[in-house]
């Protein structure tokens, strides 16, 4: 696929009951970052928000193992059955109001939410969404590849100041929107 990030938010075709769920679990974890207050800050995360992203790659990397280790099921007169991924739902991201549009505030909080919506869009396009269950070796490789990518920004992110002093950055029209692309309504 060669669109846009905003194209990713939709409904996506899926055979396999647990990705649909695991799927969706990380969307919804990229939600709750697109949603954090640490998201209305200039840069950066508070402790308590990193250690919720700690908590969720761990969740996250539980998940795709177990649904790894699992066989295949047989499901000789039900599969295939679209156990739809409702992902239609943009995030919705602090913004403020610059001379080039609007700008998430906070493009570390940003960034990582991108991360976890790409890496559900990966599971839900992938051809372990198409088996009756378990996963394809390639699939859980590059999902626990596109973890460990998550896992060390988190790690960057925690190396650095939490919060920046930027007094002269922050702006009382910044609010909550429901959208990640600049300028879009």
């Amino acid at each position: 696929m060669n669109g846009t990030f905003e194209e990713l938010f939709k409904v996506y075709v899926c055979f396999n009951k647990e990705m649909t769920m695991i799927a969706r679990q990380f969307y919804e974890f990229g939600r709750q970052i697109a949603e954090e207050p640490s998201a209305a800050l200039t840069a950066g995360m508070d402790l308590h928000a990193l250690r919720r992203q700690r908590e969720f790659l761990d969740y996250a990397n539980a998940m795709i193992t177990a649904l790894n280790s699992k066989p295949i099921p047989d499901l000789a007169f039900t599969h295939p059955v679209n156990f739809a991924i409702d992902m239609s739902t943009p995030y919705r991201m602090f913004l403020e109001t610059t001379s080039v549009g609007e700008v998430p505030l906070n493009e570390q909080t940003k960034l990582l939410a991108q991360h976890w919506m790409t890496t559900a869009a990966e599971l839900a396009s992938s051809q372990s969404a198409k088996m009756a269950g378990s996963m394809y070796l390639k699939d859980y490789e590059r999902c626990i590849n596109n973890l460990a990518v998550i896992a060390k920004f988190v790690d960057e992110m925690e190396a650095r100041p939490q919060l920046l002093d930027l007094p002269e950055l922050t702006f009382a029209d910044v609010e909550l929107k429901g959208t990640m692309t600049p300028g879009k309504k």
